[in-house]
């Protein structure tokens, strides 16, 4: 693997973490309010 090819992973790896924890987030924060409803 050349090393483009190796940050692109990371890259696209760190992207979709942080799509994942946006989204989880954003699914703690809707729970908690219709709780509070």
């Amino acid at each position: 693997m050349t090393s483009e090819c190796i940050l692109f992973n990371m890259l696209t790896a760190a992207v979709n973490k942080v799509i994942i924890d946006v989204a989880f987030g954003a699914f703690i924060r809707a729970s908690r309010t219709s709780e509070h409803l």
